[in-house]
């Protein structure tokens, strides 16, 4: 199985001295898996965050994570099958603003 937690990212402006950033975290698959099978993912963001647990059901684009901030960390991803069979995957990338 071959699922990745990946990033994309925009520059959003300053908000006094410090830069703020719009981005979106989501599943990449690789051709031989497939999102069809994934009921859900859930995010883990840093604890500063409101809301820092996420469940994102809309498979569109990669069960996307979109908000905004301006600082990196490592982001969490549990995907969580429709099969109650088959275990659930955890993944991290470190968030980057590139």
């Amino acid at each position: 199985m071959a699922f990745t937690l990946t990033n994309s990212s925009e520059f959003a402006g300053k908000k006094g001295k410090t830069d703020w950033w719009n981005w979106t975290a989501f599943i990449e698959v690789n051709e031989n898996d497939s999102l069809d099978d994934v009921e859900y993912v859930e995010y883990h963001l840093h604890p500063t965050f409101r809301n820092p647990v996420r469940r994102i059901h809309d498979k569109q684009n990669g069960f996307p994570l979109k908000t905004s901030g301006w600082g990196v960390f490592d982001i969490t991803a549990k995907i969580i099958f429709k099969d109650k069979s088959r275990k659930t995957i955890m993944l991290t990338h470190f968030l980057n603003f590139d």
